[in-house]
């Protein structure tokens, strides 16, 4: 028969481990699925048989020989069993085969596709970048495919765990920029906090694409320098939260009471210490009356005592000038 008696009949199998793999494109000869040949599908996976972008059987694990009655989409869409002029069956399909591991990826790495860049008045404006690891495991082998081969009507090695990765990028990048965070949020504990919130956003979303998702953990988070925003306020800079807790808020209120007082007892020994100065100049002045004052110069006295200064030495000045003169006219009388 010409459903079976063909030659080089080739048995679709797996001949490396596919652990690291969410879903693995098996390479058919010339792109065809040969009937008459034999499946062997290891434990823990399913092979699916699609063509044009559509799902069509899924084989569980086991060795199966590749007949229309165990393939009845692909039998329903090619007409596998209808024979043609010459009264040949089909020797087969034009499709791809593609093994879905069903034990679960660990350590899946993923990051947001971009830096979230944010701007608040307590940070000013500062980017991060945060790297998550998730575990998954398939539940749903024929919805991640489906899902898959939306994507892209034809997967190639390496490309579903890529289009993973973009689903999870997305989704993180999207919803975290959609959050008014600040920078502790990124720090420990909180940033904790903020895993557990988007581990339970996730988990529904991956149930929709065929996954379960085991655990969410972040690896590391890069992030921008610690700036101070340029024309920030200043009575904002180093504000620190509220306290909720009531004892906490009165003992911060005994702190800042603290911290007052320290600051006007260093400006009381401040002002000491200018009164001692102003001491120490006083008693080099004149000392005080009876009457706790400066005695007051009396300057009519001084006025007085300079101006006969000035006339006596100008009397000497006129003497001087008039011997000298005198002197002369002794010499020309006698002439």
């Amino acid at each position: 028969m010409a459903l079976f008696g063909r030659k080089n009949k080739k048995n679709i199998e797996l001949k490396q481990d596919i652990s690291g793999y969410l879903v693995f494109p098996y390479p058919l000869k010339h792109g065809i699925v040969h009937l008459g040949h034999t499946a062997v599908v290891p434990e823990n996976c399913v092979l699916a048989f699609a063509a044009r972008g559509k799902v069509l059987d899924i084989l569980p694990s086991g060795t199966h020989t590749l007949v229309p009655t165990i393939l009845p989409k692909s039998n329903k869409k090619f007409k596998l069993t209808k024979l043609d002029k010459n009264g040949n069956a089909p020797y087969g399909f034009d499709g791809y085969a593609y093994f879905v591991n069903l034990e679960p990826l660990s350590n899946f790495v993923f990051s947001t596709y971009k830096k979230l860049r944010f701007n608040n008045e307590l940070d000013g404006k500062f980017w991060v970048r945060p790297q998550f690891v998730v575990d998954v495991v398939v539940e749903d082998a024929e919805k991640l495919l489906k899902n898959l081969l939306s994507e892209l009507a034809i997967l190639k090695p390496n490309e579903p765990e890529d289009i993973l990765e973009s689903w999870l990028s997305e989704f993180v990048t999207e919803n975290l920029l959609k959050s008014p965070l600040r920078r502790i949020d990124f720090e420990k504990p909180q940033v904790h906090e903020l895993l557990k919130l988007y581990t339970l956003k996730l988990k529904p979303l991956l149930e929709s694409v065929g996954l379960r998702l085991l655990e969410m953990r972040v690896l590391e988070v890069e992030q921008s320098g610690k700036k101070t925003k340029k024309g920030q306020n200043p009575l904002l800079i180093n504000q620190v939260d509220l306290p909720k807790n009531q004892e906490i808020l009165q003992e911060a209120i005994k702190t800042e009471e603290k911290l007052q007082l320290q600051s006007q007892n260093s400006q009381h020994i401040n002002k000491l210490e200018d009164n001692c100065i102003m001491d120490e100049y006083n008693s080099q002045q004149p000392e005080e009356t009876d009457y706790g004052m400066y005695e007051e110069p009396d300057y009519e006295a001084i006025e007085n005592c300079r101006i006969e200064l000035e006339e006596e030495e100008l009397k000497k000045e006129v003497t001087s000038k008039g011997s000298i003169w005198s002197g002369w006219e002794s010499f020309l009388e006698e002439k």
